[in-house]
């Protein structure tokens, strides 16, 4: 077994270079060695695609590669500008819902009021809120649309839980949730009274039919 050296032993044996002793320079760069180029300094490389396929490497020169019959030629689809024409009056409807503050109902109603008006339907809306949440550059937009001025008859959507009162000119639509399995005689007794019922989901169209609903019921998520 070989006996390790103590501190003093490896003490001596270290290389201590003097102060006064200079460090001779080495000109120029040391390269390491490719094998593929170490022969000769000319050597060239052939690259696909290119006019010259003879390159010298060390060159200055750039050239492109050129398209050859085997590369796909990639084509860019670009959709022209569509224009819509209106063969007939723009839609008009009255829209009743809570609309100024931040319960579920009136998160979406302002969502569909927004929605109608973008898609070129003018809406009256009747605001039936209890509270005044939203900002005033909202609180405005919703004004615009209350000030707006449509006939009587024109179909009119009840986007709440069930309307205190169901008289109107026109068409009648309720767009109402349905939470529960059963419903009150008198919110079944309302929803009788509309033309259209709607609905975000098959539950709700199932519960409105077993509890004798009798409106034609849309599923409209």
């Amino acid at each position: 077994m070989t006996e390790l050296k103590s501190a003093y032993e490896l003490g001596l044996e270290r290389i201590i270079s003097s102060k006064n002793q200079k460090e001779e320079k080495k000109e120029g760069f040391d390269f390491i060695p490719i094998p593929e180029f170490d022969d000769r300094e000319d050597k060239v490389i052939e690259i696909p695609g290119y006019t010259d396929c003879k390159e010298k490497v060390g060159t200055n020169e750039t050239k492109f590669i050129e398209e050859t019959e085997d590369m796909p030629e990639e084509k860019i689809k670009v959709e022209e500008n569509s224009t819509i024409h209106y063969d007939q009056e723009l839609l008009k409807c009255h829209f009743a819902g809570s609309t100024k503050n931040y319960s579920g109902y009136s998160k979406m109603n302002r969502n569909i009021i927004f929605g109608l008006s973008n898609r070129g339907v003018m809406v009256k809306v009747e605001d039936v809120s209890d509270s005044i949440e939203i900002n005033l550059d909202t609180q405005k937009q919703i004004q615009f649309f209350e000030n707006n001025d449509i006939p009587s008859d024109a179909p009119k959507i009840y986007s709440m839980t069930v309307p205190n009162s169901v008289t109107h000119d026109g068409k009648k639509i309720a767009y109402t949730m349905i939470e529960s399995s059963t419903l009150h005689k008198d919110y079944i007794g309302k929803l009788n009274l509309m033309d259209e019922i709607w609905v975000p989901s098959k539950f709700g169209e199932k519960v409105l039919k077993n509890s004798k609903v009798y409106p034609p019921i849309f599923v409209m998520p």
